[in-house]
């Protein structure tokens, strides 16, 4: 079950994953106790778990590898890889730190948080206000919040 928790395709935060290695011992201690109930229980849950910590130490060691679920946040989606490399990212965070003190930064939040730049409305999701039925005020406020750079 622990598994599951970190896919967070679609969203940055994937920054999270690495904080889910606290569950290892709930999963530890559903393993005992599976595997005191029955054996193939317990088998089942040391394999869901020794995949959990594979993938966790796997995205500690070597974050420039990491794929789906664990993509970097400005990822094209679902691709896991980067879509801006090191220079990129600096170019892109010097152009918006350009933008005109407190006129909000409309491009991935991500960039308007290494710039120290606001983001419209001060929300930085994107994707669930303009989505979400229970969001309407939010996307107001982020639709009203002008003017932008870029």
């Amino acid at each position: 079950v622990t598994v599951l928790t970190t896919a967070k395709v679609g969203t940055g935060l994937t920054a999270v994953v690495p904080i889910e290695g606290v569950l290892v011992p709930l999963a530890v201690t559903g393993l005992v106790l599976g595997w005191r109930r029955r054996r193939a229980r317990g088998a089942l849950a040391a394999a869901a778990l020794l995949f959990t910590l594979v993938q966790t130490v796997a995205l500690v060691a070597a974050p420039a590898r990491t794929v789906v679920p664990y993509i970097y946040p400005g990822a094209a989606r679902g691709t896991g890889g980067r879509e801006l490399s090191d220079g990129q990212v600096r170019a892109a965070v010097a152009a918006a730190r350009r933008c005109p003190p407190r006129v909000p930064y409309s491009g991935v939040p991500f960039l308007a948080f290494i710039a120290h730049r606001p983001v419209p409305a001060g929300q930085p999701d994107g994707f669930l206000p303009p989505h979400s039925s229970s969001l309407r005020a939010v996307k107001a406020q982020i639709l009203a919040d002008t003017p932008r750079c870029p």
